[in-house]
C-alpha cells in the first residue's frame, strides 16, 4: 500500500463506467444518436437495459413505501387493537397462535410494505432477525388481500 501511495494518482486508474470502457474517448460517446445511447449509472454494473430496469424497480419500490407514512410503533398499535391484544403480550416470548399471527402481520407490513429494516422490526418485537424473516413469510400468506393491507396502513 505504501508503494501505491508513493506512485500518486494514475490517470489510467481514474474514472470508470461507459467512458472508460470506450477507451476514454468521450467524443465517440457524445456523437451517438439518441437511439444508440445506453442508460448508465456508475453504481450499477451491467448493460443499459439492465441499469434502466434496476432504476425503474427501485423507483416503484420507493413509490410504494412512500404512499404510507406510519411509524413502526403506530403499526404495532393498530395490529394489536385489531387483534384485541396488548403490546406487551405481542412482544412477549409467548408462542400462542394469535400472538404469532399478529407478529407475522407486523413483520410483513413493516418490512415489505413500509420499508422498515428487519433489524428495527426485530428490536421492536424483541425477536431475532431470522424470526422477522420467518414471520414475513407467514404474514405474506395471511395478508394476501390488498383491501386488508390498506385498512391497516391508511
Amino acid at each position: 500500500m505504501e508503494k501505491g501511495i508513493k506512485q500518486g494518482r494514475r490517470e489510467e486508474l481514474q474514472g470508470g463506467g461507459l467512458v472508460r470502457s470506450a477507451g476514454g474517448d468521450k467524443r465517440g460517446l457524445l456523437g451517438r444518436k439518441k437511439g444508440e445511447r445506453e442508460k448508465g449509472d456508475q453504481r450499477i454494473l451491467g448493460s443499459g437495459d439492465f441499469v434502466a430496469n434496476v432504476i425503474k424497480n427501485a423507483h416503484e419500490t420507493m413509490d410504494q413505501t412512500a404512499q404510507f407514512d406510519i411509524s413502526l410503533d403506530e403499526l404495532i398499535s393498530r395490529i394489536c387493537a385489531e387483534h384485541k391484544i396488548k403490546v406487551k403480550d405481542l412482544i412477549s416470548k409467548s408462542r400462542k397462535r394469535y400472538l404469532s399471527k399478529a407478529r407475522a402481520e407486523v413483520c410483513y407490513l413493516a418490512v415489505d410494505k413500509l420499508g422498515y429494516r428487519g433489524d428495527d422490526v426485530a428490536r421492536s418485537l424483541k425477536i431475532s432477525g431470522r424470526g422477522v424473516s420467518d414471520c414475513r413469510q407467514r404474514g405474506r400468506k395471511i395478508l394476501d388481500n390488498t383491501k386488508v393491507i390498506n385498512e391497516y396502513l391508511s
